[in-house]
């Protein structure tokens, strides 16, 4: 069997280290919110059977499951460690984020039916709802959560004979050390967590007050100045915060009739914007920060790919900012101008959700080019389309046969990325990972619930991959595109990453 290694890596490293990583995900966001209906608020629990502990293990039920497949709703945790150790998922990027207002003051008002609503669309209690809900100082609650995860970093948490813990990592260096540190520790499962932010909101930037210029920019500099400096920050997230502008999210009846995410949608960066664009890549003392292009809008998005170009021409060009796609999917059109399925990928991209959420073909060949990475999430309601997520539906078949069909969301999207970057005569399986985005309220893939169904999902994948490969109506004209079915997994689920850590992780 042929595994491809980058030459930073060796055969020992991988073969050692046969877990799945993700890029983007958010375990603290539930156990710290439950911590607020505590009179220990914002503590991180060492009792792993505490609500308020990140280790808390809360499967779906039959019911639940249920809930998710007929409302969307995600009423278990996804990530929390113990799901994730379960999965083998085993290094990720957690995302800190302190919820807008917006998502929880919602157009019915801030009284009992609107904490009912939120309570039952994001499960994080009651109390947590009504402080979010008048919370302005959103930088203070990111600080909260980061230290949720300081406090039981590298503490050892007991499972009958078998112990875990989780250690937050600094650097690609600090990652090696700590993998090698637990080489020989085979009783102690670990976690590696490497920190990032979503929605640069949370430096106190469209929080229903004018932006302070000189504090928003003081709490960049103190972010970046935290021991576990975040490696990417997501520049836009849901709603406006007066530095650039978001992509529609809420499209659905119910998420669009209860809020409003127009103000400042589709629109492009504002001068305070740029200034926070500019310190976040500032590199000066070493902590420069990438910058995640998700949730920007389309204009945002191309605004900052321009000034990369331009005021970062020599460090683009030797592909030292890359761009970053952290939790994304394809949109099946080939442009914002033309706005068709590429000559070619018909197929899949009929299959695609097509909306600018999600990225367009020339945007993905831009990543690569860039030497960014692309991470796949896993939300159904983003990887394909209402009308080919129905055509999967099969209700009375097998959970094996259901499992093959569901996960052909993310193999299409998979697939979409490989045949566009064959088609450009570019190597197409080095820049294509997971970034979940589970526990970030999404609507996960039926029979792939949890980051405990993680390893099932690589499974699945290398399977379509083996399918792929075999069929004589693949059209891939590059020979060198046509790998293994096990590299294909390796590299998706692991060495793409850690590849892209290596790199820009300093």
């Amino acid at each position: 069997m042929y595994i491809h290694v980058p030459p930073s890596l060796t055969i020992k490293d991988h073969l050692m280290n046969q877990f799945s990583i993700d890029m983007h995900c958010h375990p603290a966001m539930k156990p710290f919110g439950k911590s607020f209906s505590t009179k220990k608020v914002g503590e991180n629990s060492t009792n792993r059977h505490h609500k308020t502990s990140i280790w808390f293990y809360d499967p779906p039920n039959p019911l639940e499951r249920l809930l998710q497949r007929l409302l969307g709703l995600v009423k278990f945790t996804q990530c929390d460690f113990t799901t994730l150790s379960n999965g083998k998922v085993r290094c990720i990027c957690a995302s800190i984020y302190s919820i807008e207002r917006s998502f929880v003051r919602l157009n019915t008002g801030t009284g009992v039916l609107t904490d009912f609503i939120s309570n039952l669309a994001s499960s994080l209690g009651k109390d947590r709802i009504n402080f979010l809900q008048s919370n302005k100082d959103y930088f203070s609650d990111v600080e909260n959560e980061y230290d949720f995860y300081l406090q039981l970093h590298n503490k050892e948490i007991k499972f009958g004979n078998i112990k875990r813990k989780y250690v937050l990592i600094k650097s690609y260096t600090d990652l090696q050390e700590a993998m090698m540190l637990n080489e020989d520790k085979t009783e102690v499962e670990t976690v590696y967590v490497i920190m990032s932010i979503e929605g640069l909101h949370n430096l106190n930037a469209g929080n229903g007050d004018t932006p302070d210029e000189v504090e928003v920019l003081d709490n960049l500099r103190k972010m970046k100045s935290w021991t576990y400096r975040p490696f990417y920050v997501t520049f836009a997230h849901h709603f406006y915060n007066e530095l650039c502008g978001h992509a529609e999210t809420m499209s659905d009846f119910f998420q669009d009739l209860m809020t409003r995410q127009e103000p400042g949608m589709n629109t492009g960066f504002t001068p305070l914007g740029r200034k926070v664009m500019k310190e976040v890549l500032d590199n000066t003392d070493g902590n420069r920060m990438l910058i995640d292009i998700k949730h920007m809008s389309y204009l945002s998005r191309t605004e900052y790919i321009n000034y990369l170009k331009t005021e970062h021409a020599a460090e683009y060009a030797r592909k030292e900012i890359p761009l970053i796609i952290s939790h994304g999917a394809c949109n099946g059109m080939q442009s914002r101008d033309n706005p068709n399925a590429t000559p070619g990928l018909e197929y899949t991209a009929s299959r695609m959700y097509s909306a600018d959420i999600n990225f367009y073909d020339d945007e993905l060949l831009e990543v690569v080019r860039s030497g960014g990475i692309i991470g796949l999430q896993l939300d159904e309601r983003r990887i394909a389309s209402k009308q080919y997520k129905k055509s999967l539906r099969l209700e009375l078949a097998s959970d094996s046969a259901r499992k093959h069909s569901n996960s052909k969301m993310l193999w299409n999207n998979i697939r979409h990325i490989v045949e566009l970057l064959d088609m450009h005569d570019m190597f197409a399986w080095d820049n294509i990972a997971i970034g979940s985005d589970n526990d970030g309220m999404i609507d996960p893939m039926n029979m792939f619930w949890t980051s405990g169904d993680m390893d099932a999902l690589v499974q699945y994948i290398e399977r379509h991959a083996f399918n792929y490969f075999n069929d004589p109506e693949t059209k891939l004209k590059n020979s060198y595109n046509r790998i293994d079915p096990s590299e294909v997994i390796q590299r998706i689920f692991h060495s793409n990453s850690m590849e892209f850590f290596r790199k820009y992780f300093k």
